[in-house]
């Protein structure tokens, strides 16, 4: 698409995700302020420079991200993937529950690798919290083939957030059945219009588990040697 329609396309493109980020983004205050900034950007040439489409996904993704402090945005060029998109607002719910759930089988409800590392360590790549009503037996099964290890590293450096549900059974195999309060404030349930997609946790917990900001954390836990969050 180098062509000299592509300044035109790249406004239109542009133009499109400050008006859905205005519509469509789950905390509107938040969103203005980011489609004001993106508008900002195009008003004063900041994306002139860009003469093709990765490029233009790329320098999109990283000021939305650092607008918002949201690691969900992504913006994406895949012209052989286009015809597979699917417009959420004119899907039947059926459709949509069946499409995410075949997604989600496919990666494994968000358990990328699970092992046992030398000197019975266990070691857990999770990369997304999807529900516990859908991804719970993967992980029962997950925590399971782990439960004699001395030692478990749960890696987050590559998730994206997720469900608070999945959070909570996760954490319930770290303690024994003693009641225990457990902080929970950096979790919020976004509340997400029907035809925009699902809840996940809020931006500043997903940015204490991006790759470039992440730092090993280190928690003793009743009944484990040691517990590593990296």
């Amino acid at each position: 698409m180098k062509d000299s329609n592509f300044a035109e396309i790249r406004t239109k493109v542009i133009q499109d995700i400050i008006q859905l980020t205005r519509e469509k983004y789950v905390y509107p205050e938040i969103g203005e302020k980011i489609a004001t900034q993106i508008q900002t950007k195009l008003m004063n040439g900041e994306y002139d420079e860009v003469i093709d489409e990765m490029e233009l996904a790329f320098n999109l993704t990283s000021d939305l991200q650092s607008i918002s402090n949201d690691r969900h945005w992504s913006v994406v060029y895949d012209p052989k993937g286009v015809g597979d998109q699917v417009d959420p607002e004119n899907e039947a719910d059926e459709d949509r529950m069946r499409r995410y759930l075949e997604k989600a089988r496919k990666t494994n409800f968000g358990f990328e690798r699970v092992e046992r590392l030398k000197g019975n360590i266990g070691y857990i790549d999770l990369r997304l919290f999807e529900p516990s009503e859908y991804g719970g037996e993967t992980a029962v099964a997950a925590m399971n083939f782990i439960a004699n290890c001395d030692a478990l590293i749960i890696d987050l450096r590559q998730n994206h957030g997720g469900y608070p549900s999945m959070v909570q059974l996760i954490t319930s195999y770290l303690y024994d059945s003693k009641p225990r309060l457990i902080n929970t404030s950096t979790i919020v349930q976004r509340v997400i219009p029907s035809n925009f997609g699902h809840s996940h946790t809020s931006p500043g917990n997903v940015d204490r588990i991006s790759p470039s900001m992440c730092s090993p954390v280190a928690i003793q836990v009743p009944g484990r040697r040691n517990l590593l969050i990296t």
